[in-house]
C-alpha cells in the first residue's frame, strides 16, 4: 500500500472517529431508519417471549447460598404504616391557637 492510500484511509478514519455516523452516511443507511426496524424487531421478540416462564428463577436457598446471606420472608408491617398515615393526618388538621 502507498503512503497516499494510507492518508486517504487514516483520514476517513479520523473522520469516522469524530462522527460515527458518516459510517452510515457512506452506505446510504438512514440511520434513524434503522434504529426504529432494530427496536421493533426486539419489541416483537420480547412480547413473543412475554408469556413464557423464565428458566432462570432463583430460588431463597440458590440467594442465599449465592450470597452468603440469609433470606427471610418479607411481610410488610401494615399497623405500622396506617398509624404513620394517621399520625401524618393528626399533624394536617391541627391549627394553632
Amino acid at each position: 500500500m502507498c503512503k497516499h492510500v494510507a492518508a486517504v484511509l487514516y483520514g476517513i478514519g479520523a473522520r469516522l472517529d469524530k462522527d460515527p455516523i458518516v459510517f452510515f452516511t457512506l452506505r446510504a443507511v438512514d440511520i434513524h431508519d434503522l434504529i426504529s426496524k432494530v427496536i421493533q424487531s426486539k419489541t416483537q421478540t420480547m412480547l413473543s417471549k412475554s408469556g413464557a416462564k423464565s428458566r432462570h428463577i432463583l430460588e431463597n436457598a440458590d440467594i442465599a447460598a449465592m450470597f452468603g446471606v440469609e433470606v427471610e420472608a418479607m411481610v410488610p408491617d401494615v399497623t405500622n404504616i396506617t398509624d404513620k398515615k394517621q399520625k401524618s393526618q393528626g399533624k394536617r388538621t391541627r391549627k394553632k391557637v
